[in-house]
């Protein structure tokens, strides 16, 4: 393994806790919570920090919406991922066209969206990337409703 493992442990489908149901308000429960795809959970802090990371197919002409829209960038803003924390992770993963193809439908449907906050350019997102980190790498900043601010991180990866 990776010497950085040691560090971090990784949850997929892991369930988001205390999210209101849209139709009562209560809480739900068991398998009707939403799971966010993967979690990265520091090993050597308490408490405990984590990285919320979700995962959309861009594969047909509604993925762009799957992947803005409420389970998507959308949970991250609302607090159903990652309530607490002020960043978080989306991946897309291409399976049609390329990923040049997609960024600019992407970037479009995220300049739509009221809680997005500019960047200091005026852009919508803005490129991002660590040290052999993958290529297309992008961060957006967005306002969620109790006034917090989120960023997240875009990582765009073709599986084609």
């Amino acid at each position: 393994t990776e010497r950085w493992m040691a560090h971090v442990s990784v949850h997929d489908q892991d369930p988001s806790n205390d999210v209101p149901s849209p139709k009562n308000g209560k809480p739900r429960k068991g398998k009707r919570r939403p799971k966010i795809d993967v979690r990265l959970v520091c090993k050597h802090r308490v408490p405990n920090r984590g990285y919320c990371i979700e995962a959309k197919r861009l594969y047909r002409s509604d993925s762009v919406s799957e992947y803005v829209d409420d389970e998507g960038v959308g949970a991250f803003i609302c607090g159903d991922y990652a309530k607490d924390d002020d960043c978080g992770g989306m991946i897309g993963y291409v399976q049609s066209e390329t990923i040049s193809r997609w960024l600019p439908k992407i970037e479009a449907k995220l300049a739509g969206q009221s809680n997005l906050l500019r960047t200091k350019s005026g852009k919508t997102w803005e490129r991002s990337g660590f040290t052999g980190g993958p290529r297309e790498c992008f961060a957006s900043l967005h306002k969620r409703a109790n006034g917090s601010e989120i960023r997240l991180f875009h990582v765009m990866l073709s599986f084609q």
